[in-house]
């Protein structure tokens, strides 16, 4: 009998792991992301209707007035404001709720312990349990490998609990940080804030940001690549400094004229060598210095321009690699585990609520999930990435677009294009995201 219901636990799981999220939830329409402010409110007072619950009334109205003064005019309030609101309203909406228990007496077991808040002071032990179902999973295990195994270049890994009650940083939620140290070394890092996390959030949440440690050794890479960088700016800065002095130096004591004629010429070198010439109305003024070397100027001026170029190189690359980090871990954590996980909970997983950043607003958890694996299906899920990193993790959204390309392939500048719509994305950079796309 023990063997019997083995397998068929075995096969329930290989059955779920080729539906949908979608038909894992039960969900009957598809999920879209709201286009209004009057969804979002609607959204919300949905949710809330069945309940006769002041302190969630009062909640849900602060989540109201929020969303409302997010595009008034004067207004300091952002996007970060609402999705914490969302989250304070949330956790009430589901601490009220009734949700089925989970078909895995473990699972249940650390459920119903972690539902009261008052388990979750203690984040330590909270923390400690979290990890042991993590692990119970293939794709918990990479992730925990991923952040605590460590080569020679990483000094150690740490997870950081806080609290965020009082914060309006969403990003406090949690969050993973690679940290270079005075000894150049590197840390791993998570901020994680527990105390206000249930289950449901907890588990993706830490496993997510865990994931994002897989990509250390790239992370690496670029901080050294971007150090060199900067070492390469700081140097031909000093060294056209030095040039500009020197030059100074000699046409001044060579200079015979008038101190107010002398005080422009320098006031011109000092704009050529920032500028150019383009700014200068004396257009004699290169032939005054031309026995001075500005020649030896002009070429540190090009490797400085060149370096600067470089620079930028690397910002676009950093971002994109993100930005495949990303897809990577939504793709691996927030749909595959998570669907691991609604097999097993499947009422706890699926119809809890959660604020939902790609969405807009407050939503089921298997709404979002739904929406997230749509994305992937129809390959939107990269622009809704693009869209809102830029707002919260500091995304150049030309990173991942080109203007034009020439006979070569090369990028050059655009004259005619207004918009990011209106422009393509970078060729070798979606060659790597339809990778992921085929593969999903």
């Amino acid at each position: 009998m023990k063997y019997l219901l083995i397998v068929f636990n075995f096969l329930s799981l290989y059955s779920f792991a080729n539906d949908s999220i979608a038909q894992v939830c039960g969900l009957d329409k598809r999920v879209e992301a709201f286009e209004t402010q009057a969804q979002g409110i609607q959204a919300i007072c949905d949710a809330i209707s069945p309940f006769n619950n002041e302190d969630l009334d009062n909640l849900a109205g602060e989540s109201i007035d929020i969303l409302r003064a997010l595009n008034r005019p004067g207004s300091e309030l952002n996007q970060g404001h609402y999705l914490v609101s969302l989250d304070r309203m949330s956790a009430q909406l589901n601490k009220i709720s009734q949700f089925n228990n989970a078909n895995d007496d473990s699972l249940t077991a650390f459920i119903t312990k972690y539902e009261n808040p008052q388990n979750r002071l203690d984040q330590s032990s909270y923390l400690n349990d979290l990890k042991n179902i993590i692990e119970q999973s293939e794709v918990g295990k990479k992730a925990l490998d991923c952040f605590y195994n460590n080569d020679a270049q990483v000094e150690t890994s740490i997870i950081n609990l806080v609290d965020s009650s009082n914060n309006n940083d969403s990003t406090l939620l949690g969050v993973f940080n690679l940290e270079k140290l005075e000894n150049g070394k590197f840390k791993k890092s998570i901020s994680l804030d527990l105390k206000n996390s249930a289950p449901s959030r907890a588990l993706t949440l830490l496993t997510h940001e865990m994931m994002h440690a897989c990509d250390t050794e790239n992370f690496i890479a670029h901080e050294h690549s971007k150090d060199e960088n900067q070492a390469k700016i700081t140097s031909i800065l000093e060294a056209r400094d030095n040039k500009f002095n020197q030059i100074k130096d000699s046409y001044t004591q060579a200079f015979s004229g008038s101190p107010e004629e002398l005080s422009q010429d320098l006031q011109n070198l000092s704009e050529y060598i920032n500028f150019g010439d383009d700014f200068i109305t004396d257009k004699s003024f290169k032939d005054k210095f031309e026995n001075f070397k500005l020649d030896e100027l002009d070429k540190l001026n090009s490797d400085l321009s060149q370096a600067y170029f470089e620079q930028g190189s690397l910002k676009r690359l950093r971002d994109q690699e993100r930005a495949l980090g990303e897809l990577k871990v939504y793709k691996q954590v927030d749909i595959d585990f998570y669907k691991e996980l609604a097999t097993k909970a499947n009422s706890y997983f699926c119809d809890q609520y959660t604020p939902s950043a790609f969405i807009g607003g407050l939503v089921k958890y298997g709404e979002s999930r739904s929406f997230m694996e749509e994305g992937f299906k129809n390959k939107t899920i990269l622009d809704t990435i693009i869209k809102q990193y830029t707002v919260s993790n500091g995304y150049d959204p030309n990173s991942f677009y080109v203007d034009e390309l020439n006979e070569n392939g090369d990028r050059v500048m655009a004259t005619s294009y207004e918009t990011l719509e209106a422009r393509g994305k970078d060729p070798a950079f979606m060659t790597r995201v339809n990778e992921i796309f085929e593969n999903f």
